[in-house]
């Protein structure tokens, strides 16, 4: 608290006053120039004051979880919500390609089950907030490999960006 400025509680109303010579510049010199009295001071200033929430830690740019799927951070949303659970539902917008760099998702939003996707993309989408967006290489064991088209073998990329999580 600064010496002589009254105390405030949070979220109260602020008021500020502005002195005649401040508030009208050139008008001021013209008012002074009258010789009329002075005004009166203006009362001291109000200050609101507010609490001021914590920044969000932000998370480091690269990384390479323990199943071997390296994910780089793009765009920190540093969300406050917290990360999606295995149960839950998300809307995320991503693309994908293949090993040989061949496009296999276009751009597209989803609204979808983490239970419904491949193992590999539902592991980095429960490791985002709202906000982010990232760029995933994917092994294949955590991917397609167990289908039978060989477009889909191999470690697969993908950008994804978490939009916001549907919780019941």
């Amino acid at each position: 608290m600064l010496p002589g400025m009254p105390s405030r509680r949070l979220a109260e109303s602020p008021r500020l006053w502005i002195s005649i010579a401040l508030a009208a510049g050139v008008a001021a010199a013209a008012f002074a120039a009258r010789h009329d009295p002075p005004p009166p001071p203006p009362p001291a200033p109000e200050i609101l004051v507010c609490a001021i929430p914590a920044a969000p830690a932000c998370r480091p740019g690269e990384l390479t979880t323990a199943s071997g799927i390296r994910i780089l951070t793009l765009t920190d949303g540093c969300g406050a919500e917290s990360s999606p659970l295995a149960a839950d539902t998300v809307e995320v917008e991503f693309a994908g390609w293949n090993a040989r760099g061949e496009e296999i998702a276009h751009v597209q939003t989803g609204t979808f089950p983490l239970t419904a996707v491949i193992p590999g993309f539902a592991e980095v989408v429960r490791g985002m907030r709202v906000g982010d967006r990232v760029r995933a290489e994917i092994p294949g064991p955590l991917a397609y490999d167990s289908r039978n088209d060989p477009k889909l073998h191999g470690t697969l990329t993908f950008e994804i960006a978490l939009r916001r999580i549907v919780r019941k």
